[in-house]
């Protein structure tokens, strides 16, 4: 598998790659948009507590701990939201990344995560990678129809229930494979 760019560009789109011991500064302007949608964001990080960044030392341990590739997504040259991929698994002798997502409230419905998401697909696909999957909460409406527009496909209905019994999260699996030319 080649290593990810450093940068993807489109129009007014640009996703940087974060390097958590070098990128204080996003880091630090991701941060603040993070906090100012915390509400918003409910369906991406459902009060788990590794979700739930204070600091950019949190952001950090986040992605170390998750083993994930972390883009900060600008448009028009200012961070409003991130992707982050997965660490590549394989099933059925296909490679596949789990994708998430999150963008600015005062950003959504504008079409700026669709075409960021294709842009990360097109790099994506031209790699050795075979798909990508997405986990969304099944009350997550907008983030669905994103991903069916995107053509992913259903997989199926999960639930998360946390180690206290305390905690249970409906999702829905949807996955894309490379499309066959």
């Amino acid at each position: 598998m080649k290593r990810l760019p450093q940068k993807i560009t489109g129009e007014n789109i640009e996703l940087i790659k974060i390097t958590p011991d070098k990128d204080d500064k996003q880091l630090e302007e991701l941060l603040f948009v993070y906090k100012r949608n915390r509400k918003h964001l409910y369906f991406w990080h459902h009060e788990i507590k590794e979700l739930l960044f204070d600091t950019t030392d949190d952001i950090k341990k986040y992605i170390k701990k998750g083993g994930v590739s972390f883009y900060v997504l600008y448009f028009s040259g200012k961070i409003i939201g991130s992707i982050e991929l997965g660490a590549l698994y394989t099933e059925e002798n296909l490679k596949y990344r789990n994708l998430a997502y999150w963008i600015d409230e005062g950003y959504t419905r504008k079409g700026i995560m669709y075409k960021s998401l294709l842009l990360i697909e097109e790099v994506l696909f031209k790699q050795e990678l075979d798909g990508l999957s997405v986990k969304t909460d099944t009350k997550n409406k907008a983030a669905i129809h994103l991903i069916q527009k995107l053509n992913y496909k259903f997989e199926n209905t999960g639930m998360f229930i946390s180690m206290d019994g305390k905690t249970d999260l409906n999702f829905f699996s949807y996955k894309k494979n490379k499309p066959v030319k």
